[in-house]
């Protein structure tokens, strides 16, 4: 038999690119690339032959990197008995014999199926990274259901135009699931979000495509699962995206919520100078209602806060803007095109801040370059303020019930005559009608309420960098209120 090392893989390369879900193909070229000591490719390879390459080979071409189970010298003695020997030879005869007998020739042509130096970069990166990943091209998530759950998003431009920049985002994520340095997630999501035309803006309650989850490996799995979601991610018949979407829809609720503990943790210690030692002290009654309420998720992210905190850690939100970053300006774009990914801890780093567009009639919600919310408002055209400003009141019914002249809810900007209020006049939204505040609509205002805390940055400008479209959530956030957020011994005379 002629030596492996010299046999050409041209033709299983065009072979594959005809048939890209024959994973007996997949397994042969692996072989051939193994053979010639590629192993970065070989292992590619393997990775999309699934359970075929385990069934041949019945073991692992990695060890699992979060175990350290056998010293070098006995791998490799391993990896030259089953590529090199005997063995390998007869069990290449008998896959391809088997390979034969299902019908599936493999044509020999001249190349037609050249990766590009990208592909061969992707593929080796995805070897060494992913150590050989089981694949899963069909059937439920809900093994990505249980466990703590994690996304990274792509940046705009990335991914969909190219198989090889897919290939790196993936093998990217598998290196995050592995990395010992990362906060442990069972199963990270890669996932397509929209990104505003100009790249600048994640729009986090826009449509968000789910591409891949992969579960990390155990003891019973010793190989990561991938779970695909788009046919063109894998040129498979995908699974349902029905389950992973409802989880995401649950992850960002939490994490919104954990976002609204941070930053108004950190705006609890700016005013008091030092931080506090339970979530009660930032939910009083009022004018000390630097947050609404919170939940059972919201109670857990502060422990997980306070501990950071006490022990020396900067807290993962909640801190001053991005070096080189002024305070109140916006973010500048994402770095687009190059397939690198965005985990969503470094999404939500910032802390809640609150833009509003004089142009536009528009007011935001945004975290960094997040941008969590888009409402219409009314305005007063040149009577309304430009500047920057804090949230230094929350007032719930500031008329004394939920339908006066400012609405149910009131935020007063910097012990001004200015507010973020609602208003009995609905039909004003979008108009400048008002003498300088800034009216919303009942559920935006009552929603942005509980969103942001006491100390919350607004910027007020023209012309700033958002957005036209309104970005709601398909649920409002409501939190439950612990606490009296009504003043009625004041009369309030914000300028309407």
């Amino acid at each position: 038999m002629d030596d492996p090392k010299n046999e050409d893989p041209k033709y299983l390369k065009n072979y594959i690119k005809e048939h890209p879900t024959n994973k007996m193909a997949w397994y042969l070229l692996g072989r051939q690339y193994a053979a010639k000591g590629e192993e970065g490719k070989a292992n590619y390879c393997f990775a999309q032959a699934g359970e075929v390459y385990r069934a041949f080979e019945n073991s692992a071409a990695f060890t699992n990197p979060l175990e350290d189970e056998e010293p070098a010298e006995e791998t490799a003695d391993r990896t030259e008995q089953t590529v090199n020997g005997r063995p390998a030879r007869w069990r290449k005869i008998a896959v391809v014999l088997l390979l034969l007998l299902l019908g599936s020739h493999i044509p020999f042509q001249d190349d037609r199926f050249e990766r590009s130096a990208a592909e061969v970069a992707a593929g080796d990166r995805l070897g060494q990274d992913a150590q050989n990943p089981a694949v899963e091209t069909g059937g439920s998530a809900e093994s990505a259901a249980g466990g703590k759950f994690g996304v990274v998003y792509t940046r705009p431009g990335g991914g969909s135009g190219s198989g090889s920049s897919r290939t790196n985002q993936i093998a990217d994520m598998l290196n995050r699931l592995y990395s010992r340095s990362q906060e442990k997630a069972e199963s990270l999501l890669l996932a397509d979000p929209t990104w505003s035309g100009d790249g600048r803006w994640l729009l986090w309650t826009a449509r968000t495509k789910p591409i891949v989850t992969a579960q990390r490996p155990d003891h019973a799995a010793p190989d990561a699962k991938l779970t695909y979601y788009d046919a063109a991610a894998c040129q498979c018949e995908p699974a349902d995206a029905a389950a992973p979407s409802a989880q995401y829809v649950k992850w960002q609720n939490d994490e919104l919520q954990k976002l609204i503990v941070r930053s108004s943790a950190a705006a609890y210690e700016q005013q008091n100078g030092k931080p506090p030692e339970q979530i009660e002290q930032m939910a009083q009654n009022y004018p000390d209602n630097l947050m609404t309420g919170y939940t059972a998720v919201m109670k857990r992210e502060f422990e997980v806060w306070l501990a950071e905190r006490k022990n020396g850690q900067s807290a993962t939100s909640g801190g001053e803007p991005q070096p080189g970053q002024p305070s109140g300006t916006a973010p500048a774009a994402a770095n687009p095109g190059n397939g690198e990914l965005l985990p969503a801890s470094e999404a939500l780093k910032e802390p809640l801040r609150i833009m509003v567009d004089i142009t536009t009639h528009r007011l935001a919600v945004v975290s960094g370059n997040v941008l969590l919310r888009s409402y219409p408002v009314g305005l007063g055209g040149d009577r309304t303020p430009e500047g920057e400003f804090q949230i230094s009141e929350k007032v719930r019914n500031p008329n004394g019930r939920d339908n006066g002249t400012f609405g149910s809810r009131g935020m007063t900007l910097s012990d001004t005559l200015y507010a973020i209020h609602g208003t009995n006049q609905p039909s004003s939204i979008g108009q400048d009608k008002s003498l300088g505040c800034i009216r919303m609509l009942k559920p935006d205002v009552e929603e942005l309420f509980d969103m942001v805390p006491i100390g919350t940055k607004v910027t007020i400008g023209r012309d700033l960098p958002l957005p036209d479209e309104t970005l709601r959530a398909a649920e409002p956030l409501k939190l439950p209120s612990v606490s009296d957020e009504t003043n009625p011994n004041k009369v309030y005379k914000w300028l309407d």
